[in-house]
Formats: structure tokens, sequence, C-alpha cells
């Protein structure tokens, strides 16, 4: 029921005078700052407004009725990046794309050719490398071993979810 008068200061190309004053209008003011009643005013605003139906989202539907039966993707979280059959091929690629292993790796590949070999066609500069590289693959086994069980730590915990069909959230895996 107050009315307050404050000045604002606006760039005259907006329409309105660089100090031009304007009252703000608390809950159920009797009177607005021309001093018409709230009836007018709410008979005014009705011609000018729009009514826009209000949109309702309605969680997992399906709108065709053909893919009514359709699965969801599942949330599952997957950060490690090798499985069982994977991890030898992708480790060694990530290993050779090291500028320093493929740089190793071609000078073993020559040592074995005997006209251009120091070690008479022994791959010396090899055993190095595997090293190196075994290493690395250990290192990577056990930080991808770490990511699974983060990762199923992660996939186990309760979650709150609206499954098909339900209208109320209840707690699942």
């Amino acid at each position: 029921m107050q009315l307050r008068e404050n000045r604002i200061n606006t760039n005259p190309s907006d329409g309105l005078q660089i100090g031009s004053e304007f009252a703000i209008k608390e809950f159920d003011s009797p009177l607005t700052i021309d001093g018409t009643s709230d009836e007018d005013m709410k008979r005014d605003q009705s011609e000018v407004e729009i009514e826009v139906p209000r949109r309702i989202f309605e969680v997992n539907t399906v709108f065709d009725k053909k893919d009514r039966d359709r699965r969801f993707m599942s949330n599952k979280i997957t950060t490690s990046r090798y499985n069982c059959l994977t991890f030898l091929p992708k480790n060694m690629f990530e290993q050779l794309s090291k500028m320093a292993n493929f740089y190793f790796l071609i000078m073993g590949l020559m040592e074995l050719y005997k006209p251009i070999s120091d070690s008479n066609g022994l791959p010396i500069m090899l055993l190095p490398l595997s090293f190196v590289m075994s290493v690395a693959m250990i290192k990577d086994l056990l930080e991808d071993n770490s990511r699974k069980k983060a990762d199923h730590a992660d996939n186990i915990q309760l979650v709150e979810c609206c499954p098909r069909g339900e209208h109320a959230f209840r707690e699942m895996r």
C-alpha cells in the first residue's frame, strides 16, 4: 500500500527523458500513479495482454504410438578407455604415437638390418624401449582400473527418477 518515487537516468533515444519520475506500486495499492483504480488498470491490461497457453511437458513420453515401447539410452557412466580386447592395440597405438617411442622403434628396426647395424643385427635398442613401454602400459592399466571402479561407484548410487507411466519420482539405480 506504499507508493515510492524514484528518479532514473535513461537515454533520450529510449523515449524516456533524463531524470523522469516513476513510481513503483506495492501489493494491493488502491491507486496507481495517474490516480486510476486497480480495476481500471486491470481492464486496460486485459485488452493489451495476449494470453499464452501453458506448456506441459511430460517426462519419458514417446509421442509416436509405434515407438511406445522404445527404450531410452541408459545413464551409465563410462570414463574408462580400455576393455580386455582393446587394451593392447589401443595402448600400443598411444605409446607409439609419442615421438620419442616411435623414434626408438625405428632405430631398433634399423638395427635388425646388418649392413647398417653397429650391433651386428641384434636389436639392442628395443630392450630399453620395451621396458619404457611396459612400465607405461602398467601405469595406464592401473589408472584405467581405478576409473572403472569410480564409474561403478557412480553407477550404483540411488537417484530419483520418474519411470514411464508413473507420475511421481522414486529412487532407483
